[in-house]
């Protein structure tokens, strides 16, 4: 039977390998949890920021199974980063995560990145909104995935975002893709008082290498490298495989 490990890489940094993608899912879901009560007897709130695509899919699905673990109306929930789509669009990390049911939520605050038109006037519109409800500009929490180039967010490699420091929202065009995105950057990311890459699959597993162990200079570990909040690397046994 597959056991799960928790390796600390430093002060700061855990790699939780799990026994399979429901365990790593409810780890995540532990983590969010803690997170959660902190913030609301620290301040009243829970700012917490999710990534779309499939592999956090059911961690917003169990959160809405479980909907009574979390007084959803001290959550205000921001996005890390968007395509340039409509809301409505299949493509869009917003309508990803409400279709898991955070829709049918009574969440104080959903605020949506609107990245479909005037992208860099609502990057800085999104930075302002994130000033003023973060009391210290900080999320509690942020939820992050990593791509098999090493990309998290929508900083990919070889990208202008990477180099911007004096902004906490940008528009970032990514060549590889022909296309603009809208992306929390470094600056805001880092800050997070926790910080979770959930990332799972036998395809991720060698990008997982280069970044946890090796500390490749790829985006997802640049926030490693920036950040001294704790940072919890979640990952199912396919993943960790090489670790």
């Amino acid at each position: 039977m597959l056991k799960d490990r928790l390796i600390l890489l430093n002060e700061h940094t855990k790699v939780a390998i799990q026994h399979s993608e429901k365990a790593a899912v409810k780890y995540t879901v532990n983590q969010l949890l803690d997170s959660y009560k902190k913030a609301v007897e620290s301040h009243g709130f829970f700012a917490l920021a999710v990534s779309g695509g499939s592999t956090p899919k059911p961690v917003y699905e169990y959160l809405v199974h479980h909907a009574e673990e979390i007084d959803w109306s001290k959550v205000k929930l921001f996005f890390v980063d968007e395509r340039a789509v409509s809301a409505d669009s299949p493509d869009s990390n917003y309508k990803r995560v409400m279709d898991t049911g955070f829709s049918k939520l009574t969440i104080s605050q959903i605020n949506r990145m609107k990245a479909e038109s005037n992208i860099e006037e609502n990057a800085n519109a999104y930075e302002e909104l994130l000033t003023k409800e973060l009391n210290d500009g900080k999320l509690d929490c942020i939820l992050l995935g990593m791509g098999t180039d090493g990309h998290t967010a929508s900083l990919f490699p070889d990208t202008e975002g990477l180099k911007i420091e004096n902004k906490c929202v940008i528009a970032n065009y990514i060549p590889s893709k022909k296309a603009w995105r809208m992306t929390l950057s470094f600056p805001q990311i880092c800050s997070s008082k926790k910080i979770l890459f959930l990332v799972m699959g036998k395809p991720k597993a060698q990008i997982v290498k280069n970044v946890v162990v090796e500390h490749k200079p790829l985006p997802a570990y640049m926030v490693c490298q920036k950040s001294s909040s704790p940072i919890y690397w979640i990952l199912d046994t396919l993943a960790g495989r090489l670790i």
